[in-house]
């Protein structure tokens, strides 16, 4: 990976590097066998480790026993900007909010929807609770009141 100056914003590989390390593994594990296969798990994207909440998959959708293929087939999954026919690799799912307790599994979304989303620790001793940021909803669109855009 090419290290860049703090600002530079480059566009994910899905860390190609990672992968073909994990490919290589493979070639080396398998020998002369024709057999190369990369193990679902044989490694993680660096968004993904970094993650805390797992909220990010990434694996091989072409293995149906894989996590990301079993939930890129969810019906809450969607992609962005689809309807303009731009093809992601990224498929994201929806939130459910407030789920029907008659339907079978509601208690798995129930108990998923009384996590804290952030995933951070809530804050300890803490009496006062943080006001929200004061905007100014007749700001112009330069977000500056009084302002011109």
């Amino acid at each position: 990976v090419t290290v860049r100056i703090r600002g530079v914003m480059e566009k994910c590989t899905f860390c190609v590097q990672r992968i073909q390390e994990a490919k290589i593994g493979a070639k080396v594990r398998a020998g002369a066998s024709p057999d190369i296969k990369v193990p679902t798990d044989a490694f993680q994207v660096a968004c993904q480790q970094a993650c805390p909440n797992e909220s990010i998959v990434f694996g091989n959708i072409s293995d149906p026993e894989s996590k990301v293929s079993k939930l890129r087939q969810s019906d809450r999954g969607y992609r962005l900007l689809e309807y303009l026919n731009v093809n992601s690799r990224i498929k994201y799912l929806a939130k459910l909010r407030n789920p029907n307790m008659k339907m079978p599994g509601a208690e798995k979304i129930a108990a998923f929807e009384n996590e804290p989303e952030t995933g951070a620790p809530e804050p300890k001793n803490s009496t006062h609770p943080v006001p929200a940021p004061k905007t100014d909803e007749h700001a112009p669109h330069g977000g500056q009141p009084g302002g011109n855009a």
